[in-house]
């Protein structure tokens, strides 16, 4: 009974079984029945649950002998190489002060974030980083990261389309200008936006668009979008 009440506690939905027929099982179909369900039970409970069954899925059940002293051979090859991997991602969280992973997903975040502290500049490879790792926790820390990811993702995705000088330019007076010829055709021909279209001419790669939306466009991207900065750490 406690092991009943366990499973409702888990969630765990109560078996459905079809009642069509039983009336008709005789004492050796009803004790054969039970032999199953018995020998069903002892199995699952070596195997453990279906869906985490590490051959959960296989088709191929009819190995002959040669193979499956091949599969043993590969198996232990690909054990060894977990053990490898489970070490070797031990070591180098301990290095950076990181939890030890215990699965593949938490590997591949630790290989992220290393991938990401080798990108660092050569002179904040040292100290600077090691700072940071201290303070991992430091809210501020996290919001000024994460500013900076934003802006980098932002410029990474508009590079192709700016000449380097961009980045260093003060496009703020630009974009008021574009912004007062998007929403008048008057001030295209009297107004700052004639002006403003060709100081962003100067800093694209590219044609300039036609349109005014999409030259505005273009200096929200420079920008950053969003609410971005080039300069995410700043107040």
């Amino acid at each position: 009974m406690s092991e009943i009440i366990g499973l409702i506690g888990r969630g765990v939905a109560a078996p459905t079984i079809s009642l069509d027929g039983l009336e008709h099982m005789d004492p050796d179909a009803r004790h054969a029945a039970r032999q199953v369900i018995e020998r069903f039970v002892r199995a699952m409970a070596k195997t453990g649950a279906p869906e985490e069954h590490p051959f959960r899925g296989a088709t191929a059940l009819d190995l002959q002998p040669a193979d499956l002293e091949r599969l043993a051979g590969e198996l232990s090859q690909a054990i060894g190489a977990i053990d490898a991997l489970r070490d070797g991602a031990a070591s180098c969280a301990a290095q950076v002060r990181q939890p030890t992973p215990d699965t593949l997903a938490e590997v591949a975040g630790l290989v992220t974030l290393l991938a990401s502290l080798g990108g660092a500049p050569e002179n904040a490879a040292g100290q600077i980083v090691q700072s940071m790792l201290e303070r991992a926790d430091d809210p501020r820390l996290i919001d000024a990261l994460a500013a900076g990811r934003s802006w980098a993702e932002a410029r990474q995705g508009a590079d192709s389309a700016f000449a380097a000088p961009a980045w260093n330019a003060n496009v703020g007076s630009a974009r008021s200008g574009l912004v007062a010829g998007r929403d008048s055709f008057l001030k295209r021909i009297f107004g700052p936006y004639r002006k403003a279209s060709a100081d962003l001419a100067g800093l694209l790669t590219g044609p300039l668009p036609k349109k005014p939306r999409e030259r505005l466009a273009l200096i929200d991207q420079l920008l950053g979008g969003s609410g971005a900065s080039p300069h995410p750490c700043r107040g």
